[in-house]
C-alpha cells in the first residue's frame, strides 16, 4: 500500500529534526518552576473534575506526555504519524519515564 505524498512529507520532515528537537526542547523536568508548576496545576484541574484521559497532540518525543502521566492522568500522545526512526528516538528519550 502506497501511502499519501503529504504524509511521506509529513515523516521525513519529522526525521529530520527528530533528533535536533531531542536535543534542544527542555524536558519538564528541566522547565523554569512556573512552568512545572502550570503542568502541575493543570493534572489537578483534570483530577478534581472527574479524570478522563488527556491527549498531548503534536507531542514530539512524548516527553510530556510522560511527566502527564507521572502526575497521575492518563496521558497519551498524538503520534499517528511518527515514522519508525522517529519512534526510535522518542522509545530513546523516554527510558526510564514514569
Amino acid at each position: 500500500m502506497t501511502e499519501p505524498a503529504e504524509l511521506a512529507a509529513v515523516r521525513e520532515s519529522y526525521d529530520t529534526v527528530a533528533a535536533d528537537y531531542l536535543r534542544l526542547v527542555v524536558p519538564p523536568e528541566g522547565m523554569d518552576p512556573v512552568s512545572r508548576a502550570m503542568l502541575a496545576a493543570f493534572a489537578e484541574l483534570v483530577r478534581e473534575s472527574g479524570g478522563g484521559e488527556v491527549a498531548d497532540l503534536g507531542c514530539g518525543p512524548g516527553r510530556v506526555t510522560a511527566y502527564l502521566d507521572g502526575l497521575g492522568l492518563s496521558a497519551f500522545g498524538g503520534r499517528a504519524v511518527v515514522p519508525p526512526p522517529g519512534t526510535a528516538v522518542t522509545r530513546g528519550a523516554l527510558r526510564g519515564a514514569p
